[in-house]
């Protein structure tokens, strides 16, 4: 089997982690990858090079609005470089490589919450580029889901730090019905270009250790069509 790409995708609290982990102990062929980190030498070369492509949009964007954020600059870069880093990385068959915070993830953050100008013409080739080369990177996604108020609830009990972490629930709410408007557009898009449409997956039904073994059992498979795990 060639080796498969795999993005968890998932509003806050819906348990991305905590199924990474389990589909990582279950199977020693499944790696998470890794982010785009500036203090990796080969990674800020690759931050370099795609900062050289997208300085004149940034530039001429930057005129238009406010300058985007590192972690903003880091998402762009990302979403340039990442596809053959991966396939240079992670070629040896049979290998499963999940990413977490990947590039559905990132489309939807700078969709939803970044520079209003990169939702202007100026990005549009830039965003129909970088969409159908991650359609062909990615050989499956996995979207996990849980209804609003468990999610909320999770954000809350955690350790980890959250925008809308003790926020009124109305604030707490718009956020993740914002971030979902965006995830459904990035999703319908990518589709658009012919990659695989996700797989649902309840995580307030099902626990992380009985996913796992489903998609375990399902990763031999090809791209997917929309289905939802059940018992």
């Amino acid at each position: 089997m060639p080796s498969r790409i795999i993005e968890l995708v998932g509003l806050a609290g819906a348990g991305k982690s905590t199924l990474a982990r389990a589909l990582c102990r279950m199977d020693e062929r499944i790696h998470v990858a890794e982010d785009l980190a500036l203090r990796n030498g080969r990674h800020l070369a690759l931050f370099a090079r795609s900062m050289a492509t997208l300085l004149p949009l940034v530039v001429q964007a930057q005129r238009r609005g406010r300058a985007p954020t590192l972690d903003e600059l880091k998402a762009l870069a990302y979403l340039e470089a990442w596809p053959r880093f991966l396939r240079q990385e992670f070629a040896d068959p049979g290998s499963v490589i999940l990413l977490d915070h990947g590039p559905i993830f990132k489309c939807a953050t700078l969709w939803a919450f970044g520079p209003e100008q990169l939702r202007q013409a100026l990005f549009i080739p830039w965003w129909h580029s970088r969409l159908r080369e991650w359609a062909q990177t990615l050989d499956r996604i996995l979207w996990l889901y849980a209804p609003e108020e468990l999610l909320i609830q999770r954000i809350n009990a955690r350790s980890q730090r959250h925008a809308v972490k003790g926020r009124p629930i109305v604030e707490a709410t718009t956020f993740l019905g914002r971030y979902q408007a965006a995830y459904d557009q990035v999703l319908t898009a990518l589709a658009a270009q012919g990659g695989p449409r996700p797989v649902a997956l309840d995580s307030s039904r099902y626990s992380a250790a009985y996913l796992a073994a489903q998609i375990l059992a399902t990763l031999g498979q090809g791209h997917s069509t929309t289905s939802r795990v059940s018992a």
